[in-house]
């Protein structure tokens, strides 16, 4: 062969004489006279004449080498003869693997191994036997009452293949992401892993997604694998993507206010529902604080508030005001810097108007006005009154109220003033009282007005302030995420403007302020402003909605298990990983695989505990749990040989073997077996008949070292050795 004339040359220059020494007939001299030393190739019939020409060789081994005697050649001679005797077809170690043999019995007996991270391409034999008990030397099956009786006994042994497959460093975490603006989706970035292989070449990697794709909102599992050269695939690098739907639905459209008026104290209204949008792409959940078609009462203006909230909780709310009058004519505000009074139990059709203290009419007001239905249109009238000037016009709408007092007021009806500010509940109280004290006096003229006193009462009588103070550039509904750590958020905003007909500033009321700090959920923000007559505004109202949008911390999370197990299966338990959260409540954790569950031998397996918070923010405890089919305490290869184990017996019986030109340290056990006997595994001897009992046994096992010249084989015999001169140089 090429390699070995070339390793001939490499030892023929470095001085050493190499003799060859050919048995029988077909033999190829030409490769014997490429590898020898020159006039050194000895062509034999019998192994009985190696003898002689050891003999002849003496000489010359004695006179040109001190470290390679007749001796020494004379043994090397006898073991080339013992084995030619027993000699078996030769094949090589298996690649990337270890032949051992032994003499055994008057046979031979080999074992094969694979190196670290390496497996065979098919199962071997335990052991190999050279059977000469036939006319021809042949390798056979040595008997094994554990050997699959189905299983086909082929020859040569087989090799070891690549069993390590990649490995993907540096996986990415899992990764929180709010949608892109306007869009169901995000895109979004990370860093890939990293691969590397025992073969020191670059694995292929395999991607179910890239870095810079667009996700759709909610979770997508993102997988990465490694191929190496020889097909083999890595453990999965895993993590999830979530893209959470953060922006509000938007409100398309809203109803305008509705104002209805009605002789009957109560009306049913209705709407068209808002119409909302979301981002997602998917419907948008109306709730309804109050239905269409409620029945609404003669009163103040009510709110009607119906919010929108898509799948991700994200609220919008469309807002908008209802309003049953209690009369039919033509409406008209209550005067200014005063107030409008009206009954309730008549349907509404009349009302008197009055002034603040301080403050007059323009011009002289009706003691009474009244909402004449009896045409075709209702419309505003005058009460007869005996005190009423028959010359005085009847003008609408009534008249506002005045700092100066003009001459042609009329001040006598003291009930057309009151002290207090109408807003007040004082003030209120005082309108309400005069207004029944006028009704209970026209009543003595025009029975039925005020009859009944369960009807006739303060109560039942309805009282409008004239113009307040007015609040604009109400903020619209906040949504904000919690500041980092924290179950809060601190919150800004541009507070509302007060204006008044007075000119002067208005007193500004809040509930909370730019800055405040909020909680995670919904505050209603509340503002009014207050005249200098004590006249309170339309409140301005809004809602700051303080999203939990970080995921939970990791305190503490199970380290990796490897349990060894004689059995297959076993059961392995872990504590709970610890979980804490921003917001102070408990995280909920999903266990995809139980502590105590069932694991059998073989690769490790990841563990996955999943933990989130109220919100669904997500955060992951992984680790690795593996099961070992032997339970003794484990020791690496021999260096520079191998170690095999059987695995059918649960890892108890091992060998050890030196590659080739490597021998023992000390002479290892045929076998090494892991005894579970005691309350401890530990290694044993293996009973055995051929074993020197005076042999100490000794763990670990022995490494492997050189011994053996690589010029010593069954065809070629090297007498390694230094020329005089070379010595001569190098004492």
């Amino acid at each position: 062969m090429d390699y070995r004339i070339a390793k001939a040359n490499e030892m023929k220059a470095k001085g050493i004489t190499i003799f060859c020494i050919g048995l029988g007939e077909a033999i190829d001299q030409g490769e014997l006279t490429g590898i020898a030393s020159e006039d050194n190739v000895y062509l034999l019939d019998t192994f009985e004449q190696i003898g002689d020409l050891s003999m002849k060789l003496k000489g010359a081994v004695e006179s040109e080498s001190d470290n390679y005697g007749p001796e020494e050649c004379i043994r090397d001679f006898k073991i080339m003869r013992q084995l030619r005797k027993y000699a078996c077809p030769f094949y090589p170690a298996p690649l990337n693997g270890a032949l051992a043999c032994k003499t055994w019995l008057g046979g031979q007996i080999c074992t094969v191994s694979c190196q670290k991270d390496f497996d065979f391409s098919r199962t071997p034999e335990e052991l190999y036997y050279c059977s000469t008990t036939g006319t021809t030397p042949e390798w056979i099956l040595f008997p094994s009452f554990t050997r699959d009786p189905k299983m086909e006994f082929v020859m040569p042994w087989p090799d070891c293949y690549d069993a390590t497959t990649p490995v993907l460093t540096n996986c990415p975490n899992n990764i929180d992401q709010g949608n892109d603006p306007g869009l169901s989706s995000a895109v979004v970035m990370w860093v890939p892993p990293l691969a590397t292989d025992n073969s020191g070449l670059q694995p292929v990697i395999t991607a179910s997604h890239n870095p810079g794709d667009v996700f759709e909102i909610g979770e997508t599992t993102i997988r990465y694998t490694a191929t190496d050269g020889n097909n083999l695939e890595s453990q999965p690098c895993t993590f999830i993507v979530t893209v959470k739907d953060v922006e509000k639905p938007t409100l398309v459209s809203c109803p305008e206010d509705i104002t209805e008026s009605s002789n009957e104290t109560k009306t049913n209204v209705t709407w068209e529902d808002p119409v909302f949008i979301d981002n997602s792409g998917k419907d948008v959940n109306l709730t309804h604080l109050t239905q269409s078609g409620s029945e609404f009462y003669w009163g103040e203006k009510q709110e009607i508030r119906i919010e929108g909230r898509d799948e991700a909780g994200n609220l919008e709310v469309c807002t908008f005001f209802v309003q049953v009058r209690q009369y039919s004519c033509t409406f008209y505000p209550s005067p200014l810097d005063g107030a409008l009074a009206c009954e309730s139990w008549l349907g509404g059709q009349f009302c008197t108007v009055s002034c603040q203290k301080d403050f007059d009419f323009s011009r002289t007001p009706e003691e009474l006005y009244y909402c004449s239905t009896t045409g075709t249109t209702p419309e505003w009238s005058l009460f007869p009154s005996f005190t009423r000037d028959p010359k005085m016009e009847f003008v609408m709408p009534w008249p506002d109220c005045s700092v100066m007092v003009p001459s042609n007021a009329n001040v006598d009806l003291s009930v057309q003033y009151y002290s207090d500010h109408c807003a007040s509940p004082e003030g209120k109280l005082e309108i309400q009282n005069n207004f029944i004290s006028q009704f209970q006096d026209l009543n003595a003229i025009y029975p039925g007005l005020c009859n009944d006193s369960n009807t006739c009462k303060v109560e039942n009588v309805n009282v409008y302030c004239g113009v307040t103070a007015v609040l604009t550039n109400c903020p619209d509904n906040i949504d904000q995420g919690n500041d980092p750590g924290l179950s809060s958020a601190v919150v800004m905003w541009v507070p509302p403007l007060a204006t008044d007909n007075s000119g002067l500033q208005p007193v500004i009321t809040a509930s909370h302020n730019p800055g405040d700090a909020f909680e995670i959920g919904e505050t209603t923000i509340r503002y009014t402003a207050t005249d200098g007559n004590n006249l309170e505004s339309e409140p301005c109202t809004f809602i700051v909605t303080v999203k939990d949008v970080e995921k939970p911390t990791l305190v503490s999370c199970p380290e990796d298990i490897t349990e060894s197990s004689n059995e297959i299966k076993t059961n392995v338990f872990w504590e709970d990983p610890v979980f804490i959260d921003n917001s102070g409540k408990d995280v909920n954790l999903t266990h995809l695989t139980q502590s105590g569950s069932d694991f059998y031998w073989g690769e490790k397996q990841e563990i996955r505990i999943e933990g989130r918070d109220e919100a669904g923010n997500l955060e992951v405890c992984t680790f690795f749990v593996q099961v070992r089919q032997y339970s003794c305490p484990f020791y690496p290869s021999p260096l520079d040989g191998a170690l095999a184990c059987e695995t059918w017996l649960g890892g108890q019986l091992c060998t050890v073997s030196c590659q080739k030109d490597f021998d023992f340290s000390r002479t290892p056990e045929e076998l090494y077996y892991c005894s579970t006997t005691g309350t401890t595994p530990e290694w044993i001897l293996f009973p055995s008949f051929t074993r020197d009992p005076t042999m100490e046994f000794v763990m670990p096992w022995p490494d492997c070292y050189v011994t053996v010249p690589s010029n010593v084989s069954s065809t070629m015999l090297t007498a390694a050795h230094q020329q005089k001169e070379n010595q001569t140089r190098n004492p």
